[in-house]
């Protein structure tokens, strides 16, 4: 799991009952999946979460297919 090591995904039990999220946000891997799922860019997520990183973009991204 490179992307946890990095600490950019977190688990935090007090935050959104422990989903992982990008570090620094309420923005669960899960919501980016399926924004991803409904056919909407990268481009178009990181516009409608302004504090949502590209590089935190893509280590959510990069968290699933770890587990793919």
């Amino acid at each position: 799991m490179a992307t946890r090591q990095k600490g950019l995904i977190v688990s935090d039990p007090k935050i959104l009952n422990g989903k992982p999220i990008v570090k620094g946000t309420r923005i669960s891997v899960a919501l980016i999946l399926q924004n991803i799922a409904s056919g909407m860019t990268k481009e178009d997520i990181l516009r409608g979460y302004p504090t949502l990183t590209k590089e935190g973009l893509d280590a959510a991204l990069e968290s699933y297919k770890e587990t793919q």
